[in-house]
């Protein structure tokens, strides 16, 4: 809970939480969090959600129902290489040699071995410098969103391992494809493949106002590739 919108770094207390009669332990970082003693609740049907309140925020009871979001493109279709491909690093290209600055071994402007070389050199690094620039603006693989997607608002795509990597895309739910190119990993560190997982999450929101306070409620769907998983 945050009092002002967005602002999760700064949470609040609102109070005792309940969801379908299972208490939620609240955090030192003021979060609330499911008891390992209660790690099963039940959310097939409905959730009900119970908010006790506290200062500002006033209490409230949300029954959270309707249909869940799916995410059904087979996981015999998710591709091996839906990974992080990172773009190419770019020549620095030198001004463009101009002929006029170059002496013969008469003094006067002429033709002279270190232009030719020069500019032979310039050539190929712009022609180098220009296929890098296409490669990393060009689509490397797509992900499929909406013909694949039901009773969603939002997809977020995930792509993390056990050392700290994390690529996080956020597309409405109405996008075809979630198209990747190398310069979407640029400045991210590398990642370790045998832990790597590609998780594909449906969201669906929905929402009350209680006093001058919009509560946001949630479903989420998680479907989730490991690459290299041992179990």
């Amino acid at each position: 809970f945050t009092n002002s919108t967005g602002n999760f770094a700064s949470l609040a207390d609102a109070g005792s939480i309940t969801v379908n009669d299972s208490n939620l332990v609240k955090s030192s970082a003021l979060s609330y969090l499911s008891s390992t003693s209660t790690y099963s609740l039940n959310f097939s049907n409905s959730a009900v959600w119970n908010i006790g309140g506290n200062g500002s925020f006033q209490g409230t009871t949300y029954t959270l129902t309707g249909a869940n979001p799916t995410y059904s493109n087979s996981f015999v279709n998710w591709d091996s290489k839906w990974t992080p491909i990172y773009p190419k690093p770019l020549y620095v290209v030198p001004a463009r040699p101009i002929k006029s600055n170059y002496t013969g071994a008469s003094g006067s402007p002429g033709d002279t071995i270190q232009f030719k070389a020069d500019y032979s050199t310039y050539i190929t690094d712009s022609v180098t410098h220009y296929k890098d620039s296409v490669y990393n603006a060009t689509n490397q693989y797509s992900i499929a969103i909406k013909n694949y997607t039901a009773n969603a608002d939002t997809v977020i795509i995930a792509m993390v391992d056990g050392s700290g990597f994390s690529y996080i895309r956020k597309a409405p739910a109405t996008d075809s494809l979630a198209n990747f190119k190398p310069n979407d990993f640029f400045g991210y560190s590398s990642y370790d493949i045998s832990t790597f997982k590609l998780q594909v999450n449906a969201i669906k929101y929905n929402s009350t106002m209680v006093g001058a306070k919009k509560y946001y409620f949630l479903k989420m769907a998680s479907y989730i590739k490991y690459y290299q998983a041992t179990k």
